[in-house]
């Protein structure tokens, strides 16, 4: 019991058997522990100083990825009403287009119906002008002193029996060909009478509505007759209508227009009124 007693005394008043009975009693690990404990918390510090800076960098990556994901969710928003008023723009053309189709579709038979009705008027008016151009060659034929006295004074028709008489003579003599004669035969009306003092004829081409074959008729049987006659011919378009573009190409080259009685002259000639 005095061993104890000394053993603790000792303990207490001489640090340095303390300090040797300690080493002896514990091992270097339990010594350095404390050392080691320091170092541990002073690396947990650091750790958590670490984290707290990743966790306070995550947390604004996060405020910015979530600041960024609310802006995409109101741009998918507003694209996503943009989609529906384009979806309903398409189907508001969709119907408009199908509408357009229809209306077309009802034109389309329209015009094709108003095309059939005017071939048929076209055909009414063109037996019509043929009907007029008989009228109008029997009428300048009964009274070519009336219609064509503004170009010759003492216009008389000539008749078939004239026409054949001239003819047989210019094929006789082989000024014209027997196609060229049957072409004369059917000019609508041939006239003859004098223009100062000489003998001139006309070549007519009757129609309801002058046209421009009526044109090229009278250009090409005033040739003709012109090689079996030894007078001045002219050529002439007589009826009861002539466009203008029509008169003034007829007036160039220098066919005679008779129009509804009234004559216009050529720029090359000059009428006797």
């Amino acid at each position: 019991m005095k061993l104890k007693q000394s053993f603790l005394r000792l303990l207490r008043t001489d640090p340095e058997f303390y300090e040797e009975v300690r080493r002896a009693i514990l091992t270097d690990e339990l010594l350095n522990l404390p050392v080691l404990m320091q170092e541990l918390t002073q690396t947990f510090r650091e750790s958590a100083e670490r984290t707290d800076q990743q966790i306070a960098r995550l947390t604004e990556s996060l405020q910015v990825l979530t600041a960024r994901v609310d802006q995409l969710t109101e741009s998918l928003q507003v694209l996503t009403a943009r989609v529906d008023q384009l979806t309903e723009d398409v189907r508001a053309l969709t119907a408009r287009v199908d509408q357009l189709t229809e209306d077309l579709r009802v034109l389309t038979a329209r015009v094709d119906q108003l095309t059939i009705q005017v071939s048929r008027l076209a055909g009414q008016v063109g037996r019509l002008s043929e009907e007029v151009g008989g009228l109008l060659e029997i009428k300048y034929r009964q009274h070519p002193y009336g219609y064509f006295g503004g170009i010759l004074r003492r216009a008389h028709w000539v008749t078939g029996d004239e026409l054949e008489d001239l003819l047989e003579r210019a094929l006789q003599i082989g000024r014209i060909t027997e196609k060229e004669a049957q072409v004369l035969r059917m000019t609508d009306v041939i006239v003859r009478g004098f223009r100062e003092g000489r003998t001139v004829w006309l070549t007519v081409e009757v129609s309801g509505t002058i046209e421009r074959d009526d044109i090229q008729r009278a250009l090409e049987r005033a040739v003709l007759l012109t090689r079996c006659v030894p007078d001045n011919v002219f050529p002439v378009v007589a009826g009861m209508h002539c466009p203008e573009e029509v008169r003034e190409g007829a007036l160039r080259t220098g066919v005679w227009i008779v129009q509804d009685g009234q004559v216009f002259a050529p720029a090359s000639q000059e009428a006797n009124r």
